[in-house]
């Protein structure tokens, strides 16, 4: 993705598309992405020390959700013919758990998360849980905006574990 895209999100081309395998390096550097913020604080470590870590990391990532999600949907989601993020999902039983979604910085803030929440998740009629970084203000405002609850307090000292819909929630 060019940086200095300013490509506008068409939300009737927003699709969801199979990973591949020659999304391997787009993949990588979608997660770096994610972690830049994060890495800007070792300034004793050079750009090479960076990468490599992002790497390792991205690669532990992975096989962890292969080996605890080994039936999800691991989906490339694309605007148009433009890639702006990814999304991993899996059914179980009579939920459906966002093991993980990743917008591209350039496109955050513009909808496409939410869009694929309510348009995609909620109308296969599950219960919706995912796993969110206690730090990550941004993701929890959208969760609870969009009727998401903390299912556990406290399910891990970095995370939230949250459900949609609520206990309380009426459709």
């Amino acid at each position: 993705i060019d940086e200095k895209c300013t490509e506008k999100i068409h939300y009737d081309t927003l699709r969801l598309r199979p990973v591949r395998s020659e999304d391997s390096e787009y993949l990588l550097k979608l997660y770096g992405s994610r972690r830049a913020k994060e890495l800007s604080l070792f300034n004793d470590w050079s750009h090479e020390q960076k990468q490599k870590f992002i790497e390792m990391q991205y690669t532990l990532q992975q096989k962890h959700y292969k080996s605890q999600f080994p039936n999800a949907n691991h989906s490339i989601i694309m605007n148009g013919e433009q890639p702006v993020g990814q999304i991993h999902l899996v059914e179980i039983l009579d939920q459906i758990r966002i093991v993980d979604i990743t917008i591209h910085p350039i496109f955050q803030r513009k909808g496409i998360a939410t869009f694929f929440i309510n348009n995609t998740l909620f109308e296969r009629n599950k219960t919706v849980t995912l796993h969110v970084d206690k730090l990550n203000v941004a993701a929890l405002a959208l969760y609870e905006r969009l009727g998401f609850t903390h299912a556990q307090d406290n399910y891990h000292e970095t995370h939230y574990f949250m459900k949609w819909p609520s206990n309380d929630y009426h459709l």
